[in-house]
């Protein structure tokens, strides 16, 4: 233990500049700034120390000294190339709170899902509104399915759909950017389908119509989506049969299996 007063000072010293600045620099820098600044100027602490000792007279100058800060700097110079160069480097800047990302999600109202096929084209007047539709699938199974659609060559979609009742499932919908659902086609499952869905109004009751193209050509379907299950004597004559509930007749099957009657 150092009596003297000299030597109390040259350890409070020693503790207050090159120690107790290092350890506050460090730690600001791992939450705050630039790590490989904080690893270069690292290599400052001893050879701080070595020159506090020198100054205050406790050591003497001798061949081994200068050549172990010699040795302190050579190390340095390879950590410090990046900064001396300013290449790869991330400047030393305070955080910035930035706010929350929107919402992107949307858990959509559980409904009665119906699908019929359509046995005439009387309801081809009625249309209110059509859209050019290219959707296909990222994942399937008989519980959940994840699918992407492109609509107008304009907006883009990703549902999430989950259940095994193909009249009644849980969805979601998240907006993507049109260019990653594009990219994201050559990781579809199964065909990707084309079709355009004509929106028709009956009784107060809207119909999706949609007409298939591709190697589905000359597959029409009607989607009736309410929150309550709709009578007989309130349907349009045009429908055909109905599907709902059989799988060979959904989209996800559609995309695995192409055509219903030429599905084996």
């Amino acid at each position: 233990m150092p009596r003297a007063a000299g030597q109390q000072a040259a350890i409070v010293v020693l503790g207050t500049i090159p120690l107790g600045t290092g350890f506050h620099a460090r730690d600001r820098g791992c939450k705050r700034g630039d790590i490989t600044v904080l690893g270069t100027l690292s290599y400052a602490a001893p050879l701080l120390s070595v020159v506090i000792l020198q100054a205050a007279g406790y050591g003497q100058y001798h061949w081994s000294v200068a050549l172990a800060c010699a040795l302190i700097i050579a190390g340095a110079l390879p950590a410090a190339r990046d900064m001396l160069f300013r290449r790869g480097v991330r400047r030393w800047r305070a955080p910035v709170d930035l706010p929350p990302p929107p919402r992107l999600s949307r858990r959509m109202a559980k409904e009665i899902e119906r699908k019929f096929l359509v046995a005439s084209s009387d309801w081809r007047p009625a249309v209110e509104a059509s859209a050019s539709i290219v959707q296909f699938y990222l994942a399937i199974s008989a519980e959940r399915s994840i699918r992407l659609r492109i609509r107008d060559g304009r907006t883009a979609k990703l549902t999430l759909k989950f259940g095994s009742d193909l009249a009644e499932r849980d969805e979601f919908e998240y907006a993507v950017p049109l260019a990653d659902a594009r990219e994201m086609m050559q990781f579809a499952v199964g065909a990707v389908i084309r079709k355009v869905r004509h929106n028709v109004r009956h009784r107060g009751y809207l119909y999706e119509i949609d007409v298939f193209n591709d190697t589905l050509e000359g597959l029409v379907v009607a989607e009736l989506e309410t929150p309550d299950r709709v009578a007989p004597d309130m349907l349009p004559a045009w429908l055909g049969r109905e599907v709902t509930g059989e799988v060979r007749y959904s989209n996800a099957s559609l995309a695995l299996n192409g055509f219903p009657e030429r599905a084996s």
